[in-house]
């Protein structure tokens, strides 16, 4: 009777033992015995849950809260948990395609990829359903896989009961096409089309294919049909990819977004953020010279910054002009001052001018000069 208290104390469904009590002595015991067992499985179930408490709905808990505390919903409570941890298997699944160092803290947003990061922000919320799918279209390094990794990592924390995954052209290009047989291809495209939100990312490769294109115009049609969320990056705008029209179209109904090439407003943002980040001082003088000489794209202009922090900053030597031309290896500074550059050539145009007069003096008239000219060859 002091462990029916005590389990009841603790919250367990103690109903089975409550019906048993009357019963002769043998039952009584035979049903402590099965409960007692019950309970120390519902502990281990209580373990399992509490691993998988991350990812389970608000459904779920509930369910699992109430449950897990009832030795007589024991199978019940193992399907249910076999669920949470078959979704956890899927989405874990697709990890190994996130870098760590792209989130959505250290995105930098600019001018020219503001339309874009403003679009994916928008479909954050629980339950909110984009305009899919959006098609985001731009150089190599314009920022569009940190991006869509940012955003992947994002909606996965904001969501964790469902499935959203980052994956790369080369998972159908390489793995799946060159998987064995047919039928382990096409339960990998179904495990695709399960997903809730998919960033998919170099689309251009996967459509240069005829196999690739067939798989992934398969998922295409699955996300359109259950108006799922699918995210797509190339480097070529839809209108001019080697497809047929009415599959262009597919891309084009929904959001078509270009991120365009980097101009100087855009190089100070990137700059101003990565110096921030690190809490170091920028003068007005050095980041109108970083802006100017740093060329290339979002991804260029990260390196260089870093190589002048490992080159500059992490040897503590000053931040300079002249160390930072040094960091380069160029001898004379990248950038010459604007002002500097219209004196240089105020001062050349006195000497040009006492040239030409030197010519009229000698040679009057053009014809002379020509003929003066072929005189001396």
């Amino acid at each position: 009777m002091q462990k029916l208290y005590i389990w009841k104390m603790k919250g367990f469904n103690i109903r089975r033992l409550e019906k048993a009590i009357n019963e002769p002595l043998d039952v009584v015991i035979q049903t402590f015995g099965s409960f007692t067992s019950d309970v120390q499985r519902l502990i281990e179930l209580q373990r399992r849950f509490g691993e998988l408490d991350k990812i389970t709905t608000p459904g779920d808990k509930e369910y699992f809260e109430k449950s897990l505390f009832d030795p007589d919903a024991i199978s019940d409570i193992e399907k249910a948990l076999e669920r949470v941890e078959e979704r956890k298997r899927r989405k874990e699944e697709f990890y190994r395609f996130l870098d760590s160092s792209p989130t959505y803290e250290n995105f930098v947003v600019l001018p020219s990829n503001r339309e874009a990061f403003e679009i994916l922000k928008k479909g954050l919320p629980k339950g909110q359903k984009m305009d899919s799918p959006i098609y985001i279209y731009g150089d190599d390094g314009c920022g569009k896989t940190h991006l869509l990794m940012a955003f992947t990592k994002k909606m996965q924390s904001l969501n964790p009961e469902e499935i959203i995954s980052y994956i790369p052209s080369d998972f159908l290009t390489f793995e799946i096409k060159n998987l064995s047989d047919r039928e382990t291809k096409k339960r990998c495209v179904k495990k695709l089309s399960g997903m809730e939100t998919i960033f998919f990312d170099d689309i251009e490769n996967v459509l240069n294919d005829k196999e690739t294109k067939s798989l992934f115009f398969a998922i295409l049609k699955d996300f359109s049909k259950e108006k799922k969320n699918l995210i797509i990056s190339s480097t070529l705008p839809p209108e001019t990819l080697d497809l047929e029209d009415k599959l262009k179209e597919i891309f084009l109904r929904g959001n078509v977004i270009s991120i365009r090439p980097l101009d100087e407003e855009d190089k100070k943002e990137i700059i101003t953020n990565f110096f921030g980040h690190r809490e170091i001082p920028l003068s007005d003088e050095i980041m109108s010279f970083l802006s100017k000489n740093l060329t290339g794209k979002f991804i260029d202009i990260q390196n260089s910054v870093e190589k002048i922090m490992k080159e500059v900053v992490e040897k503590n030597r000053e931040l300079t002009i002249e160390n930072i031309s040094d960091a380069f290896d160029i001898k004379q500074p990248l950038f010459v001052d604007e002002a500097e550059r219209e004196k240089e050539e105020v001062q050349a145009a006195p000497d040009e001018k006492i040239l030409l007069s030197e010519l009229d003096i000698k040679w009057p008239y053009l014809n002379e000069r020509i003929f003066e000219d072929f005189s001396q060859v």
